[in-house]
């Protein structure tokens, strides 16, 4: 009897303790939300072991307020928030940040302040309309900024400063209608941008001078008729370019002649007529050359591909009308 009276004891002490544990833990990950520990890449791919918060598609209209303060990884995807107040004011750890498929209309109520070490944030699929200056000025170790698919018009000369650790912006499908290169003065390490959907007038010359590093630019489907010469000017690391879906009616041989470093070049889809002699000579690291969809392609002069001593693939796919000189490929 006297061992029965113990050993209940001990199941019901033992009972009032995880009570206990599951009361502390319970406010550390919120109600629906999945907390977990993930795998977690850095840009540069680094593998690391990261403590995950997965809110999304929760139909949430504001960020949980009981997420634990060593949160890194916090995703809130496809929910109803439009406004942050200081709900990520704690997370002093956090690493990466999914706001896209929201309802904010402008940076500031995205509450970014005191992120210091936020490295990802995706923004992308909401309604924010401008960046005005210094709205991300306390993201000091963003590399990462994805702002795709929202209603950007306006972007003020200043709007990137203190992002100078940057390496991805990507600004497709807003509607800005020029580039300024005062934009890209903060960015000194900016390795990729996209900034193509957007209806743009035209580029200007030196329109991506500050971005020394640039490996990687993207101005698909931008409505571009052509480009100026200088419009590339300084970018002497860039080794892809894409002008896919644009209007260019001839190759802009002269812009892409100050591109020493050349590797991958897309102009598919655009309604250029013929290939002219010399349009492509003196690419001395030029590896991949895509001239697919070209319903007005027509011919491919000789001499168009001369002294191209890298190039190990040439795509002239889906062209109906084109009558290709062999010796062009000579």
């Amino acid at each position: 009897m006297e061992r029965t009276a113990i050993s209940a004891s001990l199941l019901a002490v033992c009972f009032v303790l995880a009570a206990c544990r599951g009361s502390l833990a319970a406010p550390f990950c919120p109600a629906q939300c999945v907390c977990e520990t993930r795998p977690w890449y850095t840009p540069q791919s680094v593998y690391h072991q990261a403590k995950t918060v997965d809110c999304n598609e929760l139909h949430l209209s504001k960020i949980p307020w009981n997420i634990s303060i060593d949160t890194q990884v916090l995703l809130l995807q496809s929910n109803n928030i439009s406004r942050v107040t200081s709900e990520l004011q704690s997370l002093v750890n956090l690493t990466e940040l999914d706001l896209s498929q929201n309802h904010f209309a402008q940076i500031q109520d995205v509450g970014l302040s005191n992120l210091t070490q936020l490295v990802t944030l995706y923004l992308e699929e909401n309604q924010i309309k401008e960046l005005p200056d210094t709205c991300l000025k306390d993201l000091a170790n963003l590399e990462e900024l994805y702002i795709n698919h929202n209603q950007i018009s306006s972007i003020g000369p200043n709007a990137f400063s203190g992002l100078g650790n940057l390496l991805r912006l990507h600004l497709n499908s807003n509607k800005l209608v020029a580039i300024d290169s005062h934009w890209f003065e903060s960015l000194p390490n900016l390795e990729i941008l996209m900034i193509g959907e957007n209806p743009i007038l035209g580029l200007q010359d030196m329109n991506f001078h500050p971005l020394s590093k640039l490996h990687s630019l993207v101005l698909a489907g931008m409505g571009l008729r052509e480009i100026p010469e200088g419009a590339f000017q300084g970018l002497d690391y860039l080794e892809s370019l894409s002008f896919f879906d644009n209007k260019l009616t001839a190759v802009p041989k002269k812009a892409l002649s100050v591109l020493p470093s050349l590797k991958f070049l897309d102009l598919n889809k655009n309604p250029i007529v013929r290939i002219q002699e010399g349009d492509f000579r003196d690419f001395p690291h030029l590896e991949e050359l895509s001239l697919n969809n070209m319903e007005e392609l027509v011919a491919v002069e000789k001499g168009a591909f001369s002294n191209l001593a890298q190039m190990a693939k040439l795509e002239l796919y889906n062209n109906p009308h084109l009558f290709l000189l062999t010796a062009a490929l000579s």
